[in-house]
């Protein structure tokens, strides 16, 4: 469930399954039933998404005060999609899954991954990448991964009193 509630955009079941280390398909329709309507089962194949029915679900959910002991935290869904699509990267394999070649950094920069973003000279973060960011590109990405690098420069805490000082500055020459 928490992977569902804070994923990007619909989870395969495929992916859903990796996430969650399912092996026999019966297990993960068991898991499913459970949810009931409130999370439908989109498309066909290889293409089955899950989603929340409606964001109210997902507000519902996450709030400790409506949801009572049915709460989620959204951001226990980040840190399970972060390291399951940093496994991923790690593994270096060439073909990373649709999902986490788009959201993988803004996985990591949610769930306070920036040592993970940046990397280093062995592993190198996505960020930092070569091949990630070729792979990006050559996905059709390129907007995607301007987005992931603003996204960075936001939330990185070595730029944030940068980033306070030029918002001030803004709000001082209005």
């Amino acid at each position: 469930m928490k992977p569902i509630i804070a994923s990007y955009e619909p989870l395969t079941l495929k992916y859903l399954k990796s996430i969650c280390r399912i092996i026999v398909d019966t297990e993960l329709e068991r898991r499913l039933n459970r949810l009931g309507s409130l999370f439908p089962l989109n498309g066909e194949g290889d293409k089955e998404a899950i989603r929340p029915f409606h964001r109210s679900i997902s507000d519902w959910i996450t709030d400790r005060k409506s949801a009572g002991h049915f709460v989620v935290a959204e951001s226990d869904g980040h840190r399970v999609l972060a390291e399951h699509c940093w496994q991923e990267y790690l593994s270096g394999n060439k073909d990373l899954s649709p999902y986490t070649l788009r959201f993988l950094p803004t996985h990591l920069v949610v769930a306070n991954r920036f040592d993970d973003l940046v990397g280093g000279e062995q592993p190198p973060g996505p960020l930092t990448d070569l091949r990630f960011i070729q792979a990006k590109c050559e996905a059709g990405l390129v907007y995607d991964l301007v987005k992931d690098y603003n996204l960075a420069l936001a939330e990185l805490p070595e730029f944030r009193e940068e980033q306070e000082y030029l918002r001030e500055h803004e709000i001082a020459m209005l």
